[in-house]
């Protein structure tokens, strides 16, 4: 577990929006969306506050046909319980019109942490009817240089002898949550991952 408790936390929240669902030919493959979009979210939940216990989950197709054909979901809320008695909400859309969005809050006994992205530039044009502020479109635009600090941190420990963190044993962790959030979706109940 990579867990980053520096205080007694009590919820969390991730909130992930794509800005456009992905093809058809992606849908098909991708495992559905709590496999495909969700685990990031379900993987920060792990880092940031621990094993989680149980899963419930509902979803719904509000917007994208292919995903109703494919017997999948666009837009899906995720509960999560954690083995220190914290409950988490993750929730997840194929499409946000204005472009990527990921938000994570944590709210704990001596405040809380919130993590957005802020604008993409300092620029910020005012007219009569407000200002308006750029936005990151999609996650390359936005976590291009996270990606390459993950595999120079990779490759380095790689060098080095060192097992690289996360591991296998995370990536299990959070398709594990994944799996029981799809079979939560699919018998309408919680899912307790020693299910799984």
């Amino acid at each position: 577990m990579r867990q980053a408790c520096w205080v007694a936390w009590i919820s969390f929240g991730q909130w992930g929006r794509d800005p456009a669902p992905p093809p058809k030919q992606y849908l098909a493959a991708s495992g559905g969306l709590f496999l495909d979009q969700s685990i990031h979210e379900f993987d920060i939940a792990r880092f940031l506050m621990g094993e989680v216990t149980e899963v419930n989950a509902w979803g719904t197709v509000r917007f994208h046909p292919d995903a109703q054909e494919l017997g999948d979901i666009d837009t899906a809320t995720t509960l999560l319980r954690f083995s220190s008695g914290a409950l988490g909400v993750v929730e997840n859309s194929r499409r946000a019109v204005y472009g990527y969005d990921i938000v994570t809050e944590v709210f704990g006994e001596n405040g809380k942490i919130v993590v957005q992205a802020e604008p993409k530039t300092p620029l910020r044009e005012y007219n009569k009817d407000g200002y308006r502020l750029d936005h990151y479109h999609f996650f390359m635009d936005r976590f291009g240089p996270a990606f390459r600090a993950e595999l120079e941190a990779f490759f380095h420990a790689i060098s080095n002898g060192k097992t690289p963190s996360p591991g296998h044993a995370d990536a299990v962790e959070s398709l594990k949550i994944a799996l029981a959030a799809t079979r939560s979706l699919k018998e309408g109940r919680s899912v307790r991952l020693t299910e799984i």
